[in-house]
């Protein structure tokens, strides 16, 4: 609308689409309201976006004329599109202006994709070379006693493939990584040996493990163990992923969507869109109804049904981690509370999930919040961890638990009193010193110069007496060498009045401070110096004033 010149507020466009779309959908009248507050928000944004794209893009331009350059490169208008979400149109009305010149490619938004479509191949790679990737895709489908039999801890198999760390069996209950949920971890044993299954991952029809430890033959009979205690929490992490993104699309709303996924044996989060970062009272009321279900004790049923019947009784709805390829889809399903195709293991009630807590949030992107959350023992576990914490502040603060909120405000009201009388007194002490400075100081040039051993004088009480001297005294130059702790720090200050004349504090500091062992610097005015030696300091303070004297050439008579 900008381009066009058009000031018609947007809200006035979505009121005359919403009263058109009503005609056949009017359900679109039902959420008019969160419709209005999305493209509020959204509008916000995006003016945002083009403030903050502005410097952007005319700091890019700027570096590129430096170069010599007439036109900005396709490579960097897709990272502008894609960090920041300018568009080749708004840039090239920037640049312009500046005398560069904006053809994207015919395929940009198709190049953009790709990129995209490359980072996520990248992260679904499993770690298998591929070498053992093409052979393991010759054997026959694995069977998959996961899905067959969910609670199965042990299982007997035969080694079909065995090579670089990786075996392939004719049958497992390993679960593979895959769909956000990590993989299962346990022991394969057969007589004379023994590995660890450090993961699992999918290849076409074929799970392969990746295991440490020698390797046995192919043929023979092995017993699988599946650390059982790690497959409970992922169960309970996943079932929990599918109740919270319920709870979510009631309370937020239709427009909600998974949008990632992990599910870990520590804690699991899950990304969802909104058009707003989730508030307190928001988090509070997801993590209750979800923890709601929980109590409902609701049954999880799994079925397999063809994609067609799966979508026609349930809708697109099931895909929320994506479009799950194959022409029969597992369904799992929570009561009437939630239904999705997913491939993951999950508890058989959702009592079994155990307590649900919502440990905190976060925007990642525009438009994508995070969940981040565990469950069951984890969540228990999580629950004492708080409530241990909690205790020690109350402690710590003299306070009881129930009344910690006020105990805490107190202190950090007697903390900031303390700091303004720190304050209060860093600035009496530096107008003191100051006095003594000028007390102490000899002619030179027109100005005067003091150099001192303050015993006991941090950096910060330095750089006050500095900002005290140069206010008071413009004419000064002072050279102060502070000891605190066995840590030794220089300031050097000039004022107005001296850096006028000829004297630089950072080359003054830089000089000093090598005589003392260490390296210094700064502006003009005031400078730094580190690293220095206590027991060069003296020796560097004898020689200051003539390191003043070759600055201005000689000392006044």
């Amino acid at each position: 609308m900008d381009g066009l010149g058009l000031k018609v507020p947007l809200s006035e466009i979505l009121s005359l689409q919403l009263r058109e779309v009503s005609r056949d959908y009017p359900e679109y009248l039902e959420r008019a309201e969160v419709i209005y507050e999305m493209a509020e928000v959204e509008e916000e944004r995006f003016r945002e976006t083009l403030r903050r794209g502005e410097a952007v893009v005319r700091r890019l331009a700027s570096e590129l004329k430096a170069k010599g350059l007439s036109q900005v490169p396709s490579e960097a208008l897709l990272k502008l599109y894609d960090s920041h979400g300018l568009t080749p149109d708004y840039v090239a009305q920037t640049v312009e202006k500046m005398g560069l010149k904006v053809e994207p490619p015919e395929d940009f938004y198709s190049q953009v994709a790709a990129l995209h479509q490359e980072a996520s191949k990248a992260e679904a790679r499993p770690p298998i070379p591929s070498g053992v990737e093409a052979e393991v895709s010759k054997l026959k489908p694995t069977r998959l006693l996961y899905y067959e039999e969910p609670a199965l801890r042990e299982f007997e198999a035969e080694v079909v493939y065995a090579s670089q760390g990786f075996l392939v069996l004719d049958r497992t209950a390993f679960y593979p990584e895959g769909g956000g949920q990590v993989s299962d971890v346990g022991f394969l044993r057969w007589e004379g040996g023994e590995v660890k299954v450090k993961g699992a991952y999918k290849v076409g029809n074929v799970v392969v493990h990746l295991v440490e430890g020698s390797l046995p033959p192919l043929g023979v009979r092995v017993k699988g163990v599946v650390d059982w205690e790690r497959r409970r929490s992922l169960m309970s992490h996943h079932t929990a992923t599918h109740i919270i993104l319920g709870a979510a699309r009631r309370l937020l709303g239709d427009h909600v969507w998974q949008h990632g996924a992990l599910k870990e044996p520590g804690r699991a989060r899950l990304d969802i869109t909104h058009y707003a970062k989730l508030s307190e009272e928001q988090v509070a009321a997801l993590e209750e109804e979800a923890n709601r279900v929980v109590m409902e004790n609701l049954p999880v049923e799994v079925s397999w049904l063809p994609r067609g019947e799966a979508e026609a009784k349930y809708g697109f709805r099931i895909y929320q981690g994506g479009v799950v390829p194959g022409r029969e889809l597992r369904i799992v399903r929570i009561g009437e509370w939630d239904v999705e195709a997913c491939g993951g293991t999950h508890c058989s009630t959702t009592g079994e999930v155990g307590p649900i807590k919502i440990l905190r949030t976060e925007r990642i992107q525009d438009g994508v919040e995070r969940i981040i959350f565990t469950a069951g023992l984890q969540a228990v576990r999580e629950s004492r961890r708080e409530t241990i914490r909690l205790r020690r502040l109350a402690s710590i603060t003299g306070s009881p638990v129930e009344e910690l909120e006020k105990g805490v405000e107190t202190l950090v009201e007697e903390v900031k009193a303390a700091r303004r009388e720190a304050s209060r007194l860093r600035g009496k002490l530096a107008r003191q010193t100051v006095e003594r400075l000028l007390s102490q100081a000899v002619r030179v040039e027109g100005l005067r110069f003091s150099a001192v051993r303050l015993e006991d004088f941090g950096v910060e009480d330095l750089i006050a007496i500095a900002y005290e001297a140069s206010k008071v005294a413009p004419d000064l130059v002072a050279a102060m060498f502070g000891i605190r702790g066995g840590e030794v720090r220089l300031v050097v200050v000039a004022g107005d009045e001296a850096a006028a004349k000829g004297v630089h504090a950072g080359r003054l500091a830089s000089t000093l401070a090598s005589k003392a062992g260490g390296s210094g610097g700064g502006k003009p005015t005031l400078s730094q110096g580190g690293n220095l030696k206590p027991e060069l300091v003296e020796e560097a303070l004898s020689q200051a004033l003539d390191i003043l004297k070759s600055q201005l050439g000689r000392m006044e008579k």
